[in-house]
C-alpha cells in the first residue's frame, strides 16, 4: 500500500504546480514519520508483552524447579529404601521355597 502512495504522489508531483509539490511532498513526509512512529511504539508494546510473558514463563519454571527438586531428595531416599527392599528379595524368595519344601515334606 506504502508503493502504490509513493507512486501516486511521485506522479502527482509532476503534474501539479511547484508550490503544491512542496505542500504534498511535506504532507507525504509527515506521513511517513508518523507511520514509522506508530509502528516503533507498536513493536515496542509487542516487546513489553513479549518480555512480561518470559518474566511469567520464567517465574512459572523457576516455581517447579523448586517442587520437583523437593520431589527429587524424597525420591532418592525412596529409591534407596525400595534397593535395599529389592537386595532382600533373592533371599526372601529363597527363604519361602525353603519353607514351601519343608511343608510339602510334613504333608506326604
Amino acid at each position: 500500500m506504502n508503493n502504490v502512495h509513493r507512486i501516486m504522489t511521485r506522479y502527482t508531483l509532476v503534474f501539479n504546480s511547484p508550490s503544491e509539490r512542496n505542500v504534498s511532498l511535506t504532507e507525504h513526509k509527515r506521513k511517513q514519520r508518523t507511520s514509522f512512529l506508530e509502528k516503533i511504539a507498536a513493536y515496542a508494546k509487542t516487546v513489553e508483552v513479549r518480555e512480561k510473558t518470559l518474566v511469567n514463563i520464567l517465574v512459572w519454571l523457576e516455581e517447579w524447579n523448586a517442587i520437583l527438586s523437593e520431589m527429587t531428595l524424597m525420591d532418592v531416599d525412596e529409591h534407596h529404601h525400595w534397593i535395599a527392599q529389592m537386595e532382600m528379595l533373592p533371599e526372601t524368595l529363597k527363604a519361602i521355597d525353603n519353607n514351601v519344601k519343608i511343608l510339602s515334606r510334613f504333608k506326604n
